[in-house]
């Protein structure tokens, strides 16, 4: 429930500066997919389970025990990109 209320609030925030404020292009990408992708079959992702860390950012799912690794934030990096096609980015 407090995500789906923190999300509410991210959108109508958004609907606001984008009405105050000509001209802005805004889009919002939900990062739970990348996420969960990653942590549902993370030896795909070059870890050996979903919940490791390492601070190397690469064996693991996690940097620490807070902070994405490389594979989850490139899966973000991706689903932004795609969110954004054809405006800023060339997705590969």
């Amino acid at each position: 429930m407090s995500i789906k209320k923190y999300n509410d609030a991210i959108a109508a925030r958004l609907a606001t500066f984008e009405a105050a404020n000509a001209g802005v292009t805004a889009k919002i990408v939900d990062t739970a997919l990348p996420f969960n992708t990653a942590i549902e079959n993370p030896t795909k992702y070059g870890a050996p389970n979903a919940t490791c860390y390492n601070s190397d950012g690469v064996s693991c799912l996690w940097f620490n025990d807070y902070h994405p690794g490389v594979a989850v934030n490139k899966l973000v990096a991706e689903a932004v990109a795609s969110a954004w096609k054809g405006k800023f980015f060339k997705v590969m």
